[in-house]
């Protein structure tokens, strides 16, 4: 792959020999079942249940937050917030993202992971972070690389720090990331929410 940074090369090692030795395990058949509309499994108290064959996943989210979907027909990038409901949605709410772009069509799963890696490590390079190994992680039983993040928005009233968790998994031929942000002092809920909503997640098949 072109441009690889190799100062970041110790520092995701570990996740790359996880990567080779998913690369050759045998992939299972798919079975046709019906195309759900929402979460298989039961959302727990005070969640409600999402599920869109377009956008292509299922989950449970906190109940009350508002749903708004998007999709660029120009760069195929798609996706969904849920926001927490806020006088001042815009920088003070909690949210859940799951964003969703097109991936490169000649590289394998295990190379896409390997990029989310590093861009999750050059991101924390650009913004003056500790560069630390990336953490690997499944989604939906699907190997995934995960990071924390955290940046300053600037709001009318206040100036507010943003604190989040996400994750990154190659799936379809996309690029899947799922991000929960919320102000940083926040941060103990941000993460039980970015648990809950992982555990619940799951990417519909192919119709």
């Amino acid at each position: 792959m072109n441009n690889r940074s190799t100062k970041f090369a110790p520092l995701f090692t570990a996740l790359v020999l996880v990567l080779v030795a998913c690369a050759h395990a045998p992939t299972p058949t798919p079975i046709a079942t019906p195309y759900p509309t929402v979460t298989s499994s039961p959302c727990p108290p005070g969640h409600d249940a999402y599920g869109s064959s377009e956008i292509g996943f299922s989950a449970c989210y906190p109940a009350g937050w508002q749903i708004s979907q998007y999709e660029d027909p120009e760069t195929k990038v798609m996706g969904v917030e849920f926001v927490s409901p806020t006088e001042d949605p815009d920088p003070a709410a909690m949210r859940i993202s799951v964003h969703i772009a097109p991936a490169a069509a000649d590289l394998s799963e295990p190379e896409l992971l390997e990029d989310l890696a590093i861009e999750f490590m050059n991101q924390r390079s650009r913004t003056g972070r500790d560069i630390v190994p990336i953490a690997a992680i499944k989604v939906d039983g699907r190997d995934a690389a995960q990071d924390s993040l955290e940046w300053a928005v600037s709001s009318p009233s206040n100036p507010v720090r943003t604190s989040a968790w996400v994750a990154g998994f190659p799936a379809y031929q996309k690029i899947w990331y799922i991000t929960v942000s919320g102000p940083k002092e926040s941060i103990e809920e941000i993460e039980a929410i970015y648990g809950e909503f992982l555990s619940h997640f799951h990417l519909l098949p192919r119709p």
